[in-house]
């Protein structure tokens, strides 16, 4: 075993991704479509809305914290709850946005924009809104993916007591003559090390196995988030 090998687990496809992420898009563009009714057809809220002080940034606040909030919790029901409340957030601005671009849609602001037509603000806004929407999908394949990482850490731990030597083998002869090899290139320590680190992190890199060393375990720190 060398300092340098990288070595890495095989995940299996993540349960329920399709299911979620099509529920999750479905409360995106129904709620998106609703509030773009309402605000594009009611002359009379979206006028009463339009006069509110900060309205884009109370809206586009609505749709940061719910993410940057999940990013930092571990993948529970809670973190769902919160993703999905982005979820409803992220299809309001949509909605907004897109209904402010057809209310406004040439329409000159000479104060915010020096004289100029406001078609590509309201078009950065739904841009932005839509960017949100992808962003808060991501984060639900996220938390699939890391509940996944989870499960497959705990079904590799199951009957592994931390040392290579107590694993069981089908064939003993196979399982000595590998030990045999372990104490005469005097590796044992850093290969029990290497596989700590690849079930806490879900892998084992010289650079991750060096952090361990320094600043203790990174829990999951191997897999990529999207």
């Amino acid at each position: 075993c060398s300092d340098s090998k990288v070595i890495l687990t095989a995940s299996a496809p993540t349960p329920h991704l399709v299911r979620n992420v099509t529920c999750l898009s479905c409360v995106i563009v129904v709620v998106a479509s609703i509030a773009l009714l309402v605000f594009a057809l009611s002359e009379h809220v979206y006028h009463l809305v339009h006069l509110g002080k900060w309205r884009d940034s109370v809206v586009l606040l609505a749709c940061v914290v719910p993410l940057f909030t999940s990013s930092f919790l571990r993948p529970t029901r809670t973190t769902c709850a919160i993703i999905y409340a982005g979820a409803l957030s992220s299809g309001l601005a949509l909605g907004w946005f897109a209904s402010r671009a057809i209310h406004e849609w040439g329409i000159v602001t000479s104060l915010e924009l020096a004289g100029r037509r406001s078609e590509s603000v309201r078009l950065h806004g739904v841009v932005i809104a839509l960017i949100f929407c992808v962003a808060t999908v991501f984060a639900e394949v996220d938390r699939l993916y890391l509940i996944q990482c989870r499960r497959e850490s705990q079904e590799l731990r199951r009957g592994y007591t931390g040392y290579l030597r107590d694993a069981a083998s089908t064939k003993p002869e196979d399982k000595a003559r590998i030990m045999e090899e372990l104490q005469a290139s005097g590796l044992e320590h850093s290969i029990d090390h290497a596989i700590e680190v690849l079930l806490v992190t879900g892998a084992s890199t010289p650079t991750l196995r060096a952090a361990s060393l320094r600043v203790g375990m990174l829990e999951q720190a191997g897999p990529g988030g999207l």
